[in-house]
């Protein structure tokens, strides 16, 4: 080896030679005194070198310090021998072994074998620290066990873990009717695949141990979760291919298009599924949880009772562990038991006494009761499932406390409820206060009723006529006679089912230029139509005209053959909305020439007469109340011009139902 006499350059890089060879020299005098047995000892020599980063005992800064570590190769086992630290910029050996964070590595000279021995010396991992530093790359021969060729040094110098684990298999192809797509799987357990296109017909999966004898297998849909063997549309999916060489994807229906199918093979093994009935036998298959579909009951268990007798595998059996039994308890906790009566389980319910006044009996099922267990007799209840309960004697003498008693709809002795249908004796023993106000009047009456007789609120009979006297009115009217017009002489009450009601008018007029006749008509209706053909009315809202009632026309619209401010007479009633009518009473019907689209019709409830004298106050009384549709005005017409002067009026009713 050839060897420079002196240094070379300024930097450690630049004279590592140098200091190696100073220090193999320094050590060929050291270990020339080392021998086994007479002879000189086989030694090799490896050197380390270093730049001193800190101050630390026996160096400095930027110091070249040498690790020299004489090892022993006679035997099997390769023997370190003395390790020799040196400052080689002091030319002095180090007292100490300098700690590792001191110094920094410079490199490693390896020598030849040819400068150090002759033959390969074994060297074994066993004879070095457990961690040795490395830089570069190392590389290794490709094989089963590694899946690179090229081992990663991570950041510090460390090798980076190695994955052994078989690369997957990305296998990609296309089905047509001719031609199928095979996947080579290699021990892949599972295969996930996507297909896609546009195609006509059924594609199958099949696998295969050799690649000549296929089978059908399944796959599950990742979208659904349901297993098929076969897919006529994109999907998306994965096969268990556990045992498997090969699978394919085929079909013979394709009529049109072309299916694409992309998948990766993997070692891993995602979907367990039984492609096969269970053998016949004994079969330990652990638990099963969340059966959706129908589980048929093993030989000879007919209920579900019996399972466990059946199969004596079984030692308990939920049938539904979401919503267990549910046992039936009373407020005590006690059971709630039964009893089979009449090919019925009967729920067994004592009624103890004191229970609350108006207490509910249970609606389901049939309820009987009895005194000895045996006799039962059947308990009968009303539509609101109130148990109906029969005094079969008289009450005993004395107080007897029975509770309230509610909703009485009829009493022995013939006597009924206020608004309730009578059907026993008219006489009647108290009544009921009268309400003071629109809002509150009593509309419940209808034919066949019972009604109580009114009393005041200070416990008074009320034998005033029509209606108490808060519900009563007095109004004041006034108006010229040229005015031909409907007015408004009551306005309407306001509240629906209440009427106006006129007992008496208080009537009076100048001097009049004409005499004539003035009209009190009822509420106005708006009537749609007068038909052409048959001269029907159809009105907006329903009516309650009667055959014979006379009416008014006001404001017709298009048409011909009916007048405004004329009077005509019901003549029939074809429903609550419609009416014909005539000119005189018991006449034909008016048949307009042309159809009226819209217009206005009144009631006639009185005609009063005027002269042309002036008219002194004078009382009209109604011993029949006039009466107004429920919620409307009552209005004043003078259908033909007076010429002059003024007429009054005051009117004297009431509000009721």
């Amino acid at each position: 080896m050839s060897v420079p006499n002196k240094q070379i350059g300024q930097s450690a890089e630049a004279n590592l030679l140098w200091s190696i060879a100073k220090q193999l020299e320094y050590l060929t005098k050291v270990t020339s005194q080392i021998s086994t047995g007479g002879g000189i000892t086989d030694r090799e020599f490896v050197v380390t070198v270093y730049t001193a980063k800190n101050n630390f005992e026996g160096a400095s800064i930027n110091d070249i310090i040498t690790c020299t570590q004489v090892i022993d190769v006679t035997t099997d086992v390769p023997v370190t021998i003395a390790t020799i630290w040196r400052n080689q910029s002091t030319a002095t050996d180090l007292a100490i072994i300098p700690l590792f964070s001191n110094l920094s590595l410079e490199g490693t000279t390896a020598l030849t074998d040819t400068e150090l021995r002759a033959s390969e010396v074994g060297v074994r991992v066993s004879n070095f620290p457990v961690t040795q530093p490395i830089s570069g790359t190392v590389t290794a021969n490709a094989g089963t066990n590694l899946n690179t060729s090229a081992l990663a040094l991570e950041s510090g110098g460390n090798l980076a873990s190695i994955n052994t684990r078989d690369s997957d298999i990305v296998a990609s192809g296309s089905v047509t009717i001719s031609t199928p797509f095979t996947i080579n799987l290699d021990a892949k357990g599972t295969y996930a695949f996507n297909a896609s296109g546009t195609w006509v017909g059924n594609v199958i999966i099949e696998g295969s141990l050799d690649g000549i004898t296929w089978v059908s297998t399944t796959f599950v849909a990742l979208a659904s979760g349901n297993a098929s063997s076969t897919f006529s549309a994109p999907t998306s999916g994965q096969v268990n291919t556990v045992g498997l060489d090969y699978i394919r994807f085929r079909s013979n229906t394709i009529s049109s298009g072309s299916v694409t199918i992309t998948g990766l093979a993997s070692r891993l093994v995602s979907n367990v599924m039984l492609d096969n009935s269970i053998p016949t036998g004994s079969n330990v298959i652990g638990s099963i949880n969340n059966i959706t579909g129908t589980v048929p009951l093993p030989t000879g268990a007919s209920t579900s009772a019996l399972q466990t007798t059946a199969n004596t595998s079984l030692s308990t059996i939920a049938t539904n562990t979401a919503n267990p039994p549910v046992k039936l308890q009373d407020g005590s906790g006690t059971n709630i038991t039964s009893t089979l009566i009449n090919s019925k389980q009967r729920l067994d319910v004592t009624l103890g006494s004191g229970a609350a006044p108006g207490a509910t009996a249970p609606g389901i099922g049939d309820m009987v009761g009895g005194t000895d267990g045996t006799s039962f007799q059947p308990l009968q209840m009303d539509a609101s499932k109130n148990l109906k309960v029969i005094l079969q004697g008289a009450l005993p003498t004395g107080a007897n406390n029975i509770g309230s008693i509610t909703n009485v709809t009829q009493l022995l002795n013939g006597q009924t409820t206020h608004s309730s249908a009578s059907t026993g004796s008219p006489i009647r023993i108290g009544g009921r206060v009268v309400p003071t106000t629109i809002a509150t009047q009593d509309v419940t009456l209808v034919a066949g009723d019972a009604s109580d007789a009114g009393v005041t609120p200070s416990q008074q009979l009320l034998i005033k006529q029509n209606a108490a006297a808060e519900l009563d009115y007095n109004f004041i009217f006034s108006t010229g006679v040229t005015t031909i017009t409907p007015q408004v002489l009551v306005q309407a009450s306001g509240t629906a089912s209440i009427r106006n009601y006129i007992k008496s008018l208080r009537i009076s007029s100048d001097a009049l230029g004409a005499a004539g006749s003035v009209w009190l008509l009822d509420g106005a209706y708006t009537v749609s139509s007068i038909a052409i053909t048959t001269g029907l009315v159809t009105t907006s809202l329903a009516h309650d005209y009667k055959i014979g009632d006379a009416v008014v026309f006001t404001a017709l619209a298009g048409g011909t053959g009916v007048s405004t401010n004329t009077v005509y007479y019901v003549t029939s009633i074809g429903s609550t909305t419609t009416f014909n009518f005539s000119a005189t009473i018991g006449g034909s019907n008016v048949v307009p020439s042309v159809a009226y689209t819209g217009t206005t019709v009144y009631r006639i409830l009185d005609q009063i007469r005027f002269q042309t004298t002036a008219l002194e106050p004078t009382l009209l009384d109604y011993s029949e109340p006039l009466r107004s549709s429920a919620n409307m005005a009552i209005n004043f017409l003078i259908p033909l011009s007076l010429l002059t002067g003024n007429i009054y009026i005051t009117i004297n009713g009431y509000r009721g139902f």
